[in-house]
């Protein structure tokens, strides 16, 4: 972001989602989670079975992501597989791997029919903030935080945009 000014509001709505306070109260979160996970690796250990770590950590990870963010689990530590919003993320990703300028995304994404996956992220996760704008977490989470500013109505552009 190279507008000073945007950058410090966006600054300024963001931190109070990762500030002492907040950051604390996710622990039980992470707890929740990391049981689960050690509770399947035991498992696996008590009959001798092999486990792909890689894989599990990647599973909780995005489900503590997802607590985190929208105050749901994508499931994946249950299902054992990819949730399809992640999968979109992974695919949408493989691009930046190549390394090439931010413009060329930029161009890329505006390209209609070649950025239908980013779209479908894009809705989802503001799917997600809507429910939270129209349903206050029991438990904060980072979206809960983001929309205090918005008080329950329908977020202008400009506030579509700090989030």
């Amino acid at each position: 972001m190279r507008d000073k000014k945007s950058h410090e509001e966006r600054r300024r709505v963001w931190s109070a989602a990762f500030g002492d306070k907040a950051v604390r109260g996710y622990e039980e979160r992470l707890r929740r989670y990391l049981n689960d996970l050690v509770d399947y690796f035991s498992s696996q250990a008590a009959v001798g079975k092999p486990v792909n770590i890689t894989k599990w950590f990647e599973l909780y990870s995005y489900d503590f992501m997802g607590d985190l963010t929208f105050g749901e689990s994508f499931g994946m530590l249950e299902a054992q597989e990819d949730h399809w919003a992640i999968h979109l993320l992974k695919q949408a990703m493989i691009p930046l791997g190549l390394y090439l300028p931010t413009w060329f995304f930029r161009i890329v994404t505006s390209i209609p029919g070649l950025s239908r996956a980013w779209q479908r992220l894009f809705d989802f996760c503001g799917e997600r903030m809507m429910e939270r704008i129209k349903a206050p977490a029991e438990i904060p989470d980072i979206a809960s935080v983001l929309v205090v500013p918005i008080k329950g109505q329908q977020p202008s552009r400009e506030q579509w945009e700090l989030l």
